[in-house]
């Protein structure tokens, strides 16, 4: 495949949703590796605002933190906000609950 290819493909996967074995595969794995059940849905959220790939760069951007769950929530809820706007990141926020 050629380089303006590769980036046209690559640019058509960013603006694909993850399927939702995806989702709550990458989810169970969060919630394990920071030992936090209870943000289940948050981390659903998270995953479907700003995908995959994003939320596993931010995972690995805070494994060596000694607080990495925390580091990884704060991050992640920045660039959620930021990503759909603050209103907007409310409102789905109310969605998907608290539990």
């Amino acid at each position: 495949m050629n380089e303006i290819n590769q980036i046209a493909n690559d640019k058509w996967q960013m603006g694909k949703k993850p399927s939702i074995t995806e989702v709550d595969f990458l989810a169970k794995e969060l919630c394990l590796e920071y030992d936090n059940l209870a943000f289940f849905r948050w981390y659903c959220l998270v995953i479907n605002i700003l995908g995959l790939n994003r939320v596993r760069e931010i995972q690995s951007r805070c494994s060596d933190s000694p607080k990495k769950g925390l580091l990884f929530s704060r991050i992640a809820s920045e660039e959620a906000k930021n990503k759909v706007g603050l209103d907007t990141y409310r409102q789905l926020k109310g969605r998907y609950g608290t539990r």
